[in-house]
């Protein structure tokens, strides 16, 4: 079915980097879209043996990615989980960025102090290749970490639509450039196809809110146009 129109909005979300190693393996849910994958990390907690020497591994991809705050704010859920759950347990947190992206403040001082017993933080900490079979993840600068339960959070670009159809013209072709007065894309010739969401490329953060306003402010822009106006 083909179907014409004067305009199109796409919001296709985002899609995830392929890890070396890691290939089809479930042993190490992203569980970053909700269904089966946050099915599968949960099970995995239950099943995890507490005490010291056991640990729960979480990475965070390099910026953009969706929900800035959400990793740390995982962290800390887990941190809290095994506090209660699985005593003498730990959460290594490997964040791919050189600092903290978002709120700073609050997460080091949950990191630092209500959790400081329990989590383990490093920065610069991208991640090279993923073992399933060994439960390891070997990091850029070479060092291995090993868990119980490994959240490995793969690095993020736009859904594959965007890059099929040639407008993956942003932040190093991950995402899609687009105004933001309209949300229509910068690539040239595509004008009148909009982008929203994840997907596009904008100096704000990756979250439902802002793509909840996006939609808006691209609804209002086009009917301007449609109406012979401007956005």
């Amino acid at each position: 079915t083909i179907l014409v129109a004067d305009r199109i909005v796409m919001a296709p979300g985002i899609t995830f980097d392929s890890v070396p190693g890691l290939g089809n393996s479930e042993k190490m849910p992203h569980a970053w879209q909700a269904g089966t994958q946050t099915t599968l990390l949960a099970n995995q907690l239950k099943s995890m043996p507490a005490g010291l020497g056991h640990n729960v591994v979480l990475t965070i991809p390099k910026t953009p990615y969706r929900c800035p705050p959400g990793p740390y704010e995982r962290a800390c859920l887990i941190a809290d989980w095994l506090r209660l759950n699985r005593p003498g347990s730990r959460i290594i947190v490997l964040d791919a960025n050189p600092d903290l992206v978002v709120e700073k403040d609050n997460f080091l001082r949950a990191f630092n102090g209500l959790y400081s017993n329990i989590v383990e933080y490093h920065n610069n900490a991208e991640i090279a290749f993923a073992n399933p079979a060994e439960m390891s993840l070997t990091t850029v600068a070479g060092d291995v970490v090993r868990g119980d339960v490994i959240n490995m959070i793969p690095r993020q670009r736009a859904g594959a639509l965007i890059t099929t159809v040639g407008l993956n013209n942003a932040t190093e072709g991950r995402f899609a450039g687009v105004n933001v007065l309209s949300y229509a894309s910068t690539v040239a010739g595509a004008e009148k196809i909009h982008i929203i969401g994840d997907a596009s490329a904008t100096t704000q953060p990756k979250a439902g809110h802002i793509a909840n306003q996006e939609a808006k402010v691209c609804a209002d822009a086009i009917s301007r146009i449609l109406s012979g106006g401007s956005p």
